[in-house]
């Protein structure tokens, strides 16, 4: 028996090192089959009996079988009318683009950038509300914000042509690139957060315009051969604080990025959603149960994360519920899912530093549940680092989201980045 299974797994292994891809999903999954080959299923049959799933856990993956084809919405209306006073609406590449803006209160400094925000994934303009202003009069220039679909108050559209899916990383690279024509930025810097970092990297490119980059909490894949696993990290409090994972190897630190492979339950989840939601009707219905309870929860229970000044965990819940009251929400993330799904994942590769800016800021919360710390860190020593050009800052005492739940500091940051620029 040892024999044959030695026999599978110098079998499997020969079969891992022959592939090669940029893929993040694929990447990962040949990750797990090589781990599963040399573990056995001994461990996730362990620990799927030990963890079984509930039927809270199970609803809204099967019950969209079981009621596809639902409704129309209701209670749904057009952007234009949940916007808000600081609300504007251009037309660019053929989709109606929300966007707010701000002006420094004593007006424009020659010489200085323009800024244009990407937020993350279920984010909105709303993500930049505590920094718009204090940016725009610290660095003296133009600083907009918008939603690119299917998030926020930009338009959902339900069909297109030539290919062009404006649900897609690709159309959101362009859609970037075109926004910033259509408003006129001459020299402008790009800020993405979370998965908004790697479209943001990715326009940057594309135009001699854009003079800077900032990437804040970036979702993005790490280069191969990369050297900043968390074992390699200079990072005294990183070792008192994740005591339990400096006891991994590095090659056990990857593997768990972007999570565990062992995870079987979210293994399973992310099969089963990737074909689920391309069954008509069903996937509609999928996308539907699994929002709405995520929204239920946030409406009950606010944000989880510390949030600044007088605001509370509902409120700020609030703020990012509303663009659930826009026609088409449920259409736009279904489109969005499938996007994702054909385009690799969530994370992206991003471009090589040759592509990028001279100058690149990498911002990181130290207490980031989503991208951990090590993992912004390892992209940023893999581009060069500080002796070519790319500025590593993190915050400490600070999640996923820097701009949020640190304002001031973020500013600064951004600001002190700018001044590079002039």
């Amino acid at each position: 028996g040892e024999l044959v299974r030695k026999a599978v797994v110098g079998w499997v292994e020969e079969q891992m090192n022959g592939l090669e891809t940029d893929n993040p999903t694929v990447a990962f999954a040949l990750r797990t089959l090589q781990k599963w080959a040399q573990d056995g299923p001994e461990p996730f049959a362990r620990a799927f009996v030990e963890n079984p799933p509930t039927w809270e856990d199970l609803e809204p993956l099967l019950s969209p079988l079981l009621e596809p084809f639902p409704p129309p919405l209701t209670g749904v209306r057009d952007p234009i009318e949940l916007a808000g006073p600081d609300s504007r609406f251009v037309r660019v590449a053929g989709v109606k683009v929300h966007y707010t803006q701000a002006l420094p209160k004593e007006g424009l400094r020659p010489g200085s950038p323009a800024l244009v925000l990407l937020h993350g994934f279920n984010g909105c303009t709303f993500s930049w509300r505590h920094v718009m202003q204090p940016l725009a009069d610290a660095v003296g220039g133009r600083v907009i914000a918008f939603d690119r679909p299917p998030f926020g108050l930009s338009e959902r559209p339900g069909t297109w042509s030539d290919g062009k899916n404006p649900y897609s990383a690709s159309y959101a690279v362009n859609l970037t690139t075109d926004l910033t024509r259509a408003l006129g930025l001459g020299r402008y810097v790009l800020v993405g957060h979370s998965a908004g970092a790697p479209i943001a990297a990715a326009a940057c490119g594309q135009s001699d315009r854009c003079k800077g980059l900032v990437l804040v909490a970036p979702a993005v894949s790490l280069p191969k051969n990369s050297e900043g696993t968390p074992n390699n990290r200079d990072d005294k409090k990183d070792s008192n604080k994740n005591a339990a994972a400096s006891e991994q190897s590095p090659e056990e630190e990857e593997r768990q990025w972007p999570m565990p492979a062992d995870n079987f339950g979210q293994i399973l989840r992310i099969a089963y959603t990737s074909a689920i939601i391309r069954v008509p009707g069903v996937g509609i219905s999928y996308v539907r149960k699994f929002t709405e309870r995520q929204a239920e929860d946030l409406r009950k229970n606010g944000v989880t994360y510390p949030v600044p000044y007088d605001e509370s965990p509902i409120t700020v819940a609030q703020g990012y519920l509303k663009p659930l009251e826009s026609r088409n929400w449920d259409l736009g993330i279904l489109e969005h899912y499938k996007a994702l799904i054909s385009e690799g994942g969530l994370l992206s590769p991003g471009p090589d530093r040759e592509s990028l800016p001279k100058n690149v800021l990498v911002i990181q919360g130290d207490e980031d549940p989503t991208v951990p710390a090590w993992v912004a860190q390892a992209y940023a020593e893999a581009q060069g680092g500080a002796s070519n050009g790319i500025v590593y800052d993190e915050f400490e005492g600070v999640g996923h989201l820097p701009m949020e739940q640190d304002p001031k500091r973020f500013v600064e940051a951004v600001a002190r980045h700018c001044d590079l620029l002039r």
